[in-house]
């Protein structure tokens, strides 16, 4: 993996050639990434490892790929799924497990969010599942192995 600065650097520079404004913040803030495909500016944490490179470059994706307001229920996973693609699609090669694993975690939010069952997911979503769990050493988690386990007992 690339240091976090070559990380960073490379953000900016895909940012400076497409034309989109980028602010930093930093992990102590209370602030979220978020995309603003109008007026062409995101907001991203630091970058802190490729998990964060991974966030921002799907950041980007929201810039190139959106054409209007967030979405809600299916329509917004798909959103959501167009920006990560995106981003794998022009930097999936620099991504580490941790990043991948960040892309499954957030895909599943989005599911839960919305409250649509992983085995009626959009076709895109399920795709790049199948390509987070190719490239974690983790394994991709399901919503419904997020919850607790419980012990068996003797």
């Amino acid at each position: 993996m690339q240091g976090t600065q070559n990380l960073k650097n490379d953000v900016q520079a895909i940012c400076e050639q497409l034309g989109i404004d980028v602010h930093w913040y930093s992990v102590e803030t209370c602030a979220v990434n978020w995309a603003h495909w109008k007026e062409r500016k995101i907001n991203v944490r630091e970058i802190y490892n490729c998990g964060d490179y991974a966030a921002a470059f799907h950041e980007i994706g929201h810039v190139e790929c959106d054409a209007g307001e967030k979405q809600q229920g299916v329509l917004l996973v798909l959103q959501e799924c167009r920006a990560w693609q995106w981003a794998i699609d022009r930097r999936k090669d620099a991504f580490d497990s941790g990043a991948w694993q960040r892309i499954g975690n957030a895909l599943d939010c989005y599911l839960r969010d919305c409250g649509i069952d992983e085995q009626k997911a959009p076709e895109q979503w399920k795709e790049i599942m199948q390509l987070v769990g190719s490239h974690s050493i983790y394994g991709v988690p399901s919503p419904g192995s997020l919850g607790r386990k419980k012990k068996k007992l003797g």
